[in-house]
């Protein structure tokens, strides 16, 4: 038996705490091989995987956040995935391109980052910085004030830190694509290293029951100073989206 302290401060000042007991199990190593099916009615603590935010609920074929906000997200994985790829089902069904913040806040967006290993140390509590990372992979609305493109579009958005937190595309669509929303489409995202230790991102997004494209949408190289390792995060930000499936390889 173990235990736990949880410590709270409230916005009075006034400081709570619990202690909580728990077990700790060692399983066998499994493979880095995961399906995640949310189309039987699942939710994420069901079959293994973590909401990181947001509240989320289950129905029409796959699970959702009650409200879309800032960062609704699930975890899938472990922090030890290096080279591997993603394919997962979404549908979007819009975006809330008037939320408090912009355009100071990034624009809105859903899809999958790669490679994440958890808040970092920032000034905030909880922490609130999410990179380094290894590539954000998304179809986003460029709003933020470094964006100069001000419309949807598919991007792999650059995961190192960087001192004035600006973000970094490593390749985005800008032939004025865009992908209908309502309809589920598959995310087929790829991460493997290339020689000096770099990695390459691939991307491709088709509609779900169609034939899945021979090339990719989208490649970029990381950059210095991006994490190598981590887990697969789903990505709502200020977005409505329903994930109905998702695998790691």
């Amino acid at each position: 038996m173990n235990q736990l302290l949880f410590v709270m401060q409230l916005p009075d000042g006034s400081i709570c705490s619990s202690i909580q007991d728990f077990n700790l199990v060692l399983e066998p190593y499994q493979s880095s091989s995961h399906c995640y099916d949310f189309t039987k009615g699942t939710l994420p603590s069901d079959i293994g995987a973590l909401i990181v935010d947001g509240l989320w609920v289950k129905g029409n074929g796959g699970i959702r956040p009650v409200a879309p906000g800032y960062d609704r997200l699930v975890a899938f994985g472990d922090a030890g995935l290096r080279d591997f790829s993603v394919r997962a089902e979404m549908t979007i069904h819009g975006f809330s391109t008037d939320a408090p913040g912009y355009p100071e806040a990034m624009g809105p967006g859903a899809g999958f980052l790669l490679r994440w290993t958890g808040h970092h140390p920032d000034e905030y509590s909880p922490n609130r910085e999410w990179r380094p990372i290894g590539v954000l992979a998304w179809y986003r609305y460029g709003r933020d004030l470094a964006d100069t493109v001000r419309d949807y579009r598919l991007q792999l958005l650059g995961g190192r830190l960087k001192a004035d937190h600006t973000s970094e595309p490593l390749a985005e669509d800008c032939s004025g694509r865009k992908l209908e929303l309502g309809v589920s489409h598959t995310y087929f995202i790829e991460a493997s290293t290339i020689a000096g230790q770099k990695t390459m991102y691939r991307l491709k997004v088709w509609k779900t029951g169609t034939p899945e494209p021979d090339s990719w949408d989208l490649e970029g190289t990381s950059l210095p100073g991006e994490a190598t390792t981590g887990s697969v995060l789903f990505v709502l930000h200020y977005a409505h989206a329903t994930l109905h499936r998702l695998s790691i390889r």
